[in-house]
Formats: C-alpha cells, sequence, structure tokens
C-alpha cells in the first residue's frame, strides 16, 4: 500500500501564497478599519455638535454651550467659552486621525451657541484626516451643521 503526501516544495509554495496573500490583506485591513474609526469619530462629532446647539436653543439652564476644537480632539462646554465653561468634556481623536485645521470666523477655535439660539457665534469649519480622507465638520451663519468627506 502506497501512501500519498505533500511534497515538501508543494508545501513551500503554498506557504508562499498564504505569506503574500497576508502581505497585501494587512495593510489595506488596517487602512480600512482607520477609515472607518474617523468616520464614526465625526459622525459622533456631528452629533455632539448639534446637541450643543440643541440644548441652547431649548435655554437648557439659561446657560450657552459651545464646542471648541484642538490638535488632541473636541471639548463640548456649557458657558459663554470654554475658558469660563462650568461643565465640560472631552473627545480625543482616534489613532491614524490627525488635526488638519479650523477656518472659523476672526481665527477662533470654538464655536458658542448663545441661550435660546440656534445660531453660532461664529462660522466656518475644522478639519482632520486620516491619510487617505479629509473629514470637514462645518457650520455656516444660520446654524447648518455639516459633516463633509473628501478624498485627498
Amino acid at each position: 500500500m502506497k501512501h500519498k503526501a505533500f511534497t515538501m516544495l508543494e508545501i513551500v509554495v503554498v506557504m508562499g501564497v498564504l505569506v503574500a496573500i497576508a502581505l497585501v490583506s494587512i495593510p489595506l485591513t488596517v487602512s480600512s478599519i482607520i477609515q472607518t474609526n474617523a468616520d464614526a469619530y465625526m459622525r459622533d462629532m456631528t452629533s455632539r455638535f448639534f446637541l450643543q446647539q440643541q440644548l441652547s436653543f431649548s435655554g437648557n439652564g439659561g446657560n450657552d454651550h459651545g464646542i471648541a476644537f484642538d490638535a488632541d480632539g473636541i471639548t463640548v462646554f456649557t458657558g459663554p467659552s470654554l475658558a469660563s465653561a462650568t461643565d465640560t468634556a472631552e473627545f480625543g481623536l482616534p489613532s491614524g486621525v490627525a488635526f488638519d485645521e479650523t477656518a472659523f470666523g476672526g481665527g477662533a477655535t470654538e464655536v458658542v451657541f448663545a441661550s435660546g439660539s440656534f445660531r453660532p457665534d461664529v462660522f466656518g469649519y475644522a478639519s482632520y484626516t486620516d491619510g487617505t480622507y479629509q473629514h470637514r465638520l462645518q457650520v455656516n451663519s444660520e446654524g447648518l451643521i455639516e459633516y463633509l468627506k473628501t478624498a485627498l
């Protein structure tokens, strides 16, 4: 009775093919995870931005509400400015996402909604990048908040 088995050459060829597939798929998978995290983060920040606007419009405690942007992420706050805030919450950037720029009126890095109002004190945008896409969170003079994602 003769036993059939794979030769060493066949095993080495199969291992080489598997390594080649892994070398191609792992970077693609990591890039996809970073892009997904960036997109989820920006959608979450859009929701937080909208919530700050809603809290201000509803007159929640008669307080202003705002959001500040910086290289480490965002800070949502209650009060007329981040410096004089009575309540803050910080949200850092996910891995693989970097701060790009802010372009709010007068060089501001924070947007405040006055109590009872939908309109922000400044308008413009903050953008972040994941290396493949630019993620832009913008607000116009009427208070419309929008999230845009464009390829670099």
